[in-house]
């Protein structure tokens, strides 16, 4: 996480844990104490991430998931949606460009199917939102320079099964799940592109933004999905683990 420049802006840090209802009452509280009751902007910015083969995912796991990426942002859109509403307020949801509907790449179905509904979420935001004049943007977030793998200890939750299936091309799923295989672009630039175009007189429904999140955006919207498809069994491996299976599995 990048330090705040506190000499440049007047800034107050609030603990909050987006999982805890007690915890994000008391931050809108705090906030509406400092800004009179109004607030112009809420990101909800929270994530985790995933990676497993299907069949080999945890579901303790995946409820967390889900818990954080999209459950939390109904908690926290409902408990400031007051301050939001009283100045005619944003919202910007990073649903990542892993909500989108091409973003089904093999052992991120966890990941990127709890990002799509929290796509979706935002989408409809926006429509209900908006009688009461506050506004929403979904941002699909390419890679970035974070510590979210490292966070989420990569190397030891997101490391292929020993019984798994997908052990023939172990190689492979271990740089999907491991997430060597994202390029990632520098935060400061991307924050800095992020909140002009965020802030900007005229308002985007959408904003994507960050590493391959161009690319992405074709595969999303002009790419045929046999194209897509495609592409995804090669760099996963799952033509080779067809090709490696004995004949009387396949």
């Amino acid at each position: 996480m990048h330090k705040l420049e506190v000499m440049k802006y007047k800034s107050h840090v609030l603990q909050l844990d987006v999982n805890s209802g007690p915890s994000i009452a008391t931050a809108a509280e705090a906030v509406f104490a400092l800004t009179n009751g109004k607030l112009d902007f809420l990101v909800n910015n929270s994530g985790v991430s995933y990676y497993t083969p299907i069949l080999d995912t945890e579901i303790e796991r995946e409820s967390a998931t889900f818990e954080t990426n999209v459950v939390s942002w109904v908690a926290m859109v409902k408990a400031f949606f007051p301050l939001l509403r009283a100045a005619k307020g944003s919202i910007l949801n990073n649903a990542s460009s892993g909500g989108c509907d091409a973003s089904y790449l093999p052992f991120g179905g966890i990941s990127n199917s709890s990002k799509s509904s929290a796509a979706k979420l935002s989408q409809t935001m926006r429509l209900e939102f908006a009688p009461f004049d506050v506004k929403v943007i979904t941002l699909y977030a390419g890679g970035l320079e974070t510590n979210i793998w490292n966070n989420m200890g990569a190397t030891e939750v997101n490391t292929l099964r020993k019984d798994s299936l997908y052990q023939p091309i172990k190689t492979e799923a271990t740089n999907i799940m491991s997430g060597d295989f994202i390029k990632n672009s520098a935060v400061g630039p991307w924050a800095e592109d992020v909140v002009a175009k965020a802030t900007s007189r005229n308002q985007p429904i959408e904003i994507w933004n960050g590493a391959m999140s161009s690319t992405i955006w074709r595969l999303n919207f002009l790419a045929p999905r046999w194209l897509v498809d495609m592409a995804f069994n090669d760099q996963c491996g799952l033509k080779k683990l067809r090709q490696r299976l004995p004949p009387e599995t396949q």
